[in-house]
């Protein structure tokens, strides 16, 4: 097993995921590959996770689609609909956490932290009043500041930004984690925001200490990886089971057989929407060290098949650190490897 150093704290945070039940229909191909039989589509949730703090402060890290989202920017509206991607609708976020007693209009959430400023990341920020801060990566400013349309390239308004507090973490703290520059959040070790640059320069990750005794980490990935199959297996986490003969999509010759103990992950990124694929290489090698430590338990925004073993928001996340249930977590994706048969 592998084992990350974090920082020993006695704090801890109570972590919520959110399925507001919108699905993002997209080409596999857009951002992973090689592109296997059956697999061809990718139908992704954008799960948003609420992080309750011991002070009382609510935080949400990412907040998944908007759901009138052809009110994006439209260069970002024209390019959904011209690639080939399928948006489904679920319930806006702000009525999801109104229904549990959570006002985002009156200022129940204090903080949002956006992963990145993807169109399946940056939600709705007009919900917010302007007391509520935003967080955003190394680089945000320089890249994405001012928005949409006084920056036609921008991909987010900038009335997302207008009269709000806007924080960017630059992680100049010498704090690293498992190889990554760190930002302690609150202060006090229960929650870290980790810099993960690949899929775009700004992305960042979340770490946080859902227990202190004994210490269990979720690691809040956004989409540092789009498919539990860029992360496993791998040298941290090997395959436990073999698995039968898999065609590629469009091949008729190419048929490729795993054998239990492999630790070659099943995708890799494609070329295209990533800002370098080189450093998300590199990024995802230091996630599989995260996902080789017992602890930790590596959550992808967009990973569908973790969804019926998870206990969705208002439950608590707690019931995956289950020894069974971590392992079908993890697992869970192979079956929807399909056989050349």
């Amino acid at each position: 097993m592998a084992s990350i150093d974090i920082p020993v704290s006695d704090r801890a945070v109570d972590v919520f995921a959110i399925d507001t039940g919108a699905i993002l229909d997209v080409p596999t191909s857009t951002f992973i590959k090689p592109v296997y039989q059956g697999s061809e589509r990718l139908h992704c949730p954008a799960y948003v996770f609420l992080i309750k703090h011991t002070s009382g402060r609510h935080v949400l890290f990412d907040l998944g689609r908007r759901h009138d989202w052809t009110n994006l920017p439209l260069q970002k509206v024209e390019a959904i609909n011209g690639n080939g991607w399928h948006i489904t609708t679920g319930k806006p976020l702000a009525e999801v956490l109104a229904e549990r007693g959570i006002d985002v209009a009156q200022g129940a959430v204090d903080t949002v932290i956006w992963t990145h400023p993807h169109l399946d990341h940056v939600g709705d920020m007009s919900v917010f009043p302007k007391t509520t801060t935003l967080f955003i990566g190394k680089g945000f400013q320089t890249e994405h500041m001012p928005g949409y349309p006084q920056n036609p390239n921008s991909g987010v308004w900038n009335s997302d930004f207008e009269g709000r507090d806007v924080q960017q973490i630059d992680f100049g703290e010498n704090l690293s984690i498992g190889g990554f520059p760190a930002h302690d959040f609150f202060g006090d070790g229960s929650f870290f925001l980790l810099d993960t640059p690949g899929h775009m320069k700004s992305h960042m990750c979340g770490l946080a200490r859902v227990s202190a005794n004994p210490p269990k980490f979720v690691f809040m990935g956004g989409d540092i990886a789009h498919h539990p199959r860029q992360i496993r297996p791998s040298s941290y986490r090997p395959l436990p089971v073999s698995r039968p003969g898999l065609r590629l999509s469009g091949c008729d010759e190419e048929v490729r057989t795993w054998d239990s103990g492999l630790e070659e992950p099943f995708y890799e990124p494609s070329p295209g929407v990533h800002y370098d694929l080189n450093i998300l290489q590199e990024s995802l090698e230091i996630v599989r060290k995260f996902d080789g430590d017992d602890r930790v338990l590596i959550l992808l925004a967009h990973d569908s098949s973790v969804h019926e073993y998870l206990e969705l928001f208002p439950n608590k996340i707690d019931k995956a650190f289950d020894q069974r249930t971590h392992h079908q977590i993890r697992w869970e994706f192979l079956e929807g490897l399909e056989s050349s048969s």
